[in-house]
């Protein structure tokens, strides 16, 4: 029986493709692995800020000093290379030291979505030249001390606080040990930087909701 050219041709090709078939039987085509965007609570709930808001803080003796957003970003989707899946947002408040009418504020958030990277949901934040290293809970509820033993300042919960005319609830007071310019800040939820604490005593409270 003879065959025409044509059929020696698709014949051959099945073979081949069969051959490397069985060369490779479990072969995959490796699949991009994508991270999600930033999506904590944490910013919801302890710096509720907007870019460009300013709020304004006054002490017992009228002096103002004002907190201005510069930057706030969040990071987006991305594809992940390392195997990490950080997500992080940040907001900054530059000032304009050494004069310090605008107030010098930053946070800098980084969770891992990863579930053997959990524990890496840590922030930093930075009051003129106080930094505060925390870790927060996974939702960004709670708030904790970096090596709470060994950190340079310790911290205080309160329920409430009224301040003139305003209440507010679940403040965190975060006191300096030692005798840096910065002697507290105080976060509010819901509010963000609700006040601060010079070394000399002088109080700044921010004066409206």
């Amino acid at each position: 029986m003879k065959y025409s050219p044509l059929v020696v041709i698709l014949t051959m090709m099945g073979f081949v493709a069969c051959v490397k078939y069985e060369k490779y039987p479990f072969e995959q085509v490796p699949v991009d692995k994508y991270c999600s965007a930033y999506n904590n609570q944490l910013f919801q709930y302890w710096f509720p800020y907007i870019q460009g808001a300013r709020t304004v803080f006054k002490d017992t003796m009228g002096d103002t000093r004002t907190l201005t957003i510069d930057k706030l970003t969040k990071s987006g989707m991305y594809k992940d290379t390392i195997d990490r899946c950080d997500a992080t947002a940040a907001l900054y408040a530059h000032g304009n030291l050494p004069a310090e009418t605008e107030i010098t504020f930053s946070v800098e958030h980084m969770t891992s979505q990863l579930p053997a990277l959990a524990d890496e949901n840590n922030l930093t934040i930075k009051l003129y030249n106080q930094v505060y290293r925390l870790h927060a809970s996974d939702e960004g509820y709670d708030l904790d001390i970096i090596d709470a033993a060994t950190s340079d300042y310790y911290s205080f919960y309160y329920d409430r606080m009224n301040i003139g005319d305003n209440s507010y609830t679940s403040i965190y007071e975060f006191r300096s040990r030692s005798d840096n310019n910065i002697k507290s800040i105080f976060l509010a939820k819901r509010v963000g930087l609700l006040g601060f604490t010079f070394r000399d005593g002088h109080s700044y409270w921010v004066q409206s909701k």
